[in-house]
């Protein structure tokens, strides 16, 4: 049960915490397996993946723009760390199946986000491109992120400050310079990656 102050929390399956909560406890319940935790704490372990997979399966549940990545990496995380769970068939080609989708929502065919804020596309290709890095995606989700990636020095001013355009803020190009060759160009002066085309 989850009380804040003799109230129920309303924002315990909150959409994108959930997904991040599914990712931490699949990694816990994976440590238990391996070392043998008692029965009883393995069966709450068992339950509280189970519930989660259950909230992140439901589509009226089901948030939009990143936040659904995150649920759907959730899932993801559930059934590689937790592959006994009987629902994890269904699951992963829900999850593969609304993520592309969103992928697909999210970036226009030039591989700018449709928000058209520099800042907000830089924070939502770094997250896919973490998120891929978990090696649980197929190498197309890699070659979809890519257009996204390479546009990043495009989003900078040539002294280094990010194009303010809708929500963005200041950002260090620093922060992006292991996103992609060309954004290591840019952010070491030309001395390592590979100049954009």
């Amino acid at each position: 049960m989850n009380i804040i102050e003799n109230e129920t929390n309303d924002f315990k399956w909150y959409d994108m915490s959930t997904g991040l909560r599914a990712v931490q406890l699949s990694y816990v319940i994976s440590w238990a397996f391996e070392n043998n935790i008692e029965n009883e704490k393995l069966l709450k372990l068992l339950n509280m993946v189970h519930l989660h997979l259950e909230h992140l399966s439901s589509p009226e549940l089901r948030g939009r723009g990143n936040h659904l990545f995150f649920q759907m990496h959730g899932i993801l995380a559930i059934c590689e760390n937790v592959p006994i769970m009987a629902a994890c068939e269904e699951a992963q080609k829900y999850a593969y199946n609304h993520f592309d989708a969103e992928l697909s929502n999210q970036f226009k065919s030039d591989g700018m986000h449709v928000e058209h804020s520099p800042g907000y596309h830089t924070y939502v290709s770094f997250v896919l491109n973490n998120l891929y890095k978990s090696n649980w995606y197929s190498g197309e989700l890699g070659q979809k992120i890519e257009k996204p990636l390479s546009l990043i020095p495009y989003l900078f001013h040539p002294n280094g400050n990010m194009v303010l355009i809708g929500d963005t803020e200041h950002d260090d190009p620093n922060l992006y310079n292991k996103l992609h060759q060309n954004v290591r160009y840019f952010t070491s002066d030309g001395s390592l990656g590979q100049p954009p085309s």
